[in-house]
């Protein structure tokens, strides 16, 4: 296996491709009694439009159809079920699916290897009938009801809804009701043969482990699952710069209002790398609005809030800067962001403070196996790879680049999103 060495830390990953195209990352700890492992495919919620494998017409599929997808891969032929197998050995697992990604995952201090094996090989083995996918239908709509009356997430939907006009990331990862009804078993095999082959699909190990049987475990894999790669063909939604709504107002069971409110932004207008574009973004933004800002300490002494979350979210061609607070006053709240965006006041100083929080920060992640295995994964969903040299990185960031970068933002595509209190809730 290649090594690579993270940069100034103490953390070395070793990476192989498979014959059958799977990527693998194997990060040992010597120092653990534990390990956590994550098998994905690049294949989540953000893809309604796609050419099946072996076809050559691109096939529309209802909303919701991955998160359908990684409820049904924890039914297998013969009954049995994955929660049941890592139960026995002490093992935690569970799964989720993201815009971009589906992920499936275990995690505990006994059994590395046979779990691995079990993994490996129950996302390897698709079993979908009318009737389990009937039954899943109603589980999955009580799912969707259930989080639809949950303003915390409904906040969210609204300003995805806001935000894009025509990329699927606007719509909700589970899908509507209607849509999920509209699900077959024919359609849910046809994304699992195109989007779950290895070629496709990386598999990431985090923690106490023996390479050698583990590496072992992986060429079985590649020996038993032969399976051609092949370019997957998903639509181009030409996504429009533009917000598709500046503003929606509805009202739900909550006590404090809730605001989302975020800027829309071309990441092709920028000349620097999406690695460098994603630390200057939350540079700006923990600045601006982190947990040491002059805003968030004028913010809460003006009671204009009583929580705020800042986020930098990416797909495809554009990025949003993202802020959700609750706040008894959120139209002035809103305003107090947008002056503070515009602001030209950012100094060395404040750069360089944050680098350092950030290093030391870096530093003590290593440490943790989970969160060290997830940011290998985002690097290599976001990035094609992994980045091994983050902290020389950040020591490169400079307010030249910064306001170049914040100079091409327009400040006004921006898109508001409120929940406010049904009469009688306060």
């Amino acid at each position: 296996m290649k090594k690579i060495d993270l940069k100034n830390l103490d953390v070395a990953i070793y990476y192989k491709k498979l014959k059958n195209g799977l990527d693998v990352f194997f990060i040992p700890y010597e120092n653990k009694n534990n390990y956590f492992l994550s098998f994905l495919t690049k294949y989540g919620s953000s893809v309604d439009d796609f050419v099946p494998a072996g076809k050559k017409e691109f096939l529309h599929i209802p909303q919701g159809v991955a998160h359908f997808l990684e409820h049904k891969m924890f039914e297998n032929e013969d009954g049995s079920n994955p929660f049941d197998f890592f139960s026995q050995s002490g093992t935690g697992a569970n799964a989720n699916t993201w815009f971009t990604r589906t992920q499936y995952i275990c995690y505990g201090n006994n059994g590395i290897e046979e779990n691995l094996e079990y993994l490996l090989e129950y996302v390897s083995s698709p079993y979908f009938t009318d009737e389990n996918v009937k039954k899943e239908q109603g589980i999955i709509e009580q799912e969707i009801r259930m989080y639809d009356d949950q303003p915390d997430f409904k906040i969210d939907d609204l300003l995805r809804l806001g935000i894009f006009q025509k990329e699927p990331t606007r719509n909700d990862i589970a899908g509507t009701v209607e849509e999920i009804n509209k699900i077959t078993k024919e359609i849910l095999y046809e994304c699992y043969y195109t989007f779950y082959r290895p070629s496709n699909m990386a598999l990431f190990v985090s923690g106490k482990m023996d390479m050698e049987k583990l590496e072992a475990i992986v060429d079985a894999y590649d020996h038993k699952y032969k399976i051609k790669k092949a370019k997957i063909k998903t639509k181009d939604y030409e996504e429009p710069d533009q917000v598709y709504q500046k503003q929606q107002r509805i009202k739900m069971n909550v006590v404090v209002p809730k605001v989302g409110y975020a800027i829309k932004i071309n990441n092709t207008k920028f000349s620097c790398t999406p690695e460098f574009l994603d630390y200057y973004l939350n540079l700006f933004l923990t600045i601006k609005f982190g947990f040491t800002s002059e805003f968030r300490e004028e913010a809460k002494k003006e009671k204009l809030m009583t929580s705020l979350y800042t986020e930098v979210f990416t797909i495809a061609d554009h990025t949003t800067l993202s802020f959700y607070a609750d706040s008894e006053h959120p139209d002035r709240l809103v305003e107090k962001i947008k002056k503070e965006l515009i602001k030209d006041d950012i100094t060395e100083k404040d750069i360089k403070r944050i680098q350092k929080v950030w290093i030391s920060s870096e530093v003590q992640m290593t440490d943790n196996i989970e969160v060290t295995l997830n940011n290998c994964i985002q690097d290599y969903l976001r990035y094609g790879q992994i980045i091994t040299d983050r902290i020389d990185k950040i020591k490169m960031l400079n307010k030249k680049d910064l306001e170049e970068i914040r100079s091409k933002i327009d400040f006004n595509n921006d898109s508001l999103a409120i929940i406010e209190p049904k009469e009688g809730t306060k």
